[in-house]
């Protein structure tokens, strides 16, 4: 698959990544991964949470930093 060769591409262990496809509990973490992401309504990445705000695909560096002093602003606990 091209999953493989494309961590083969990058250093990673294709062998170790096709075994590790495999097992149940790898599936049973991407089967919840996506009906998070679903509840969330993020239907592909890249998308950030900070604090309350979903930001979905790429973000510019002035608008990350508006989230995040805005984050931060609106935390009680922080």
């Amino acid at each position: 698959a091209q999953i493989l060769q494309i961590a083969a591409d990058t250093g990673l262990d294709r062998d170790k990544l096709a075994e590790d496809m495999q097992k149940a509990y790898i599936a049973d973490i991407i089967r919840k991964n996506r009906q998070l992401a679903a509840r969330l309504e993020i239907s592909g990445t890249p998308a950030f949470v900070i604090g309350d705000a979903i930001v979905p695909g790429v973000a510019s560096l002035e608008q990350m930093q508006q989230l995040v002093a805005q984050a931060r602003a609106d935390c009680q606990s922080c």
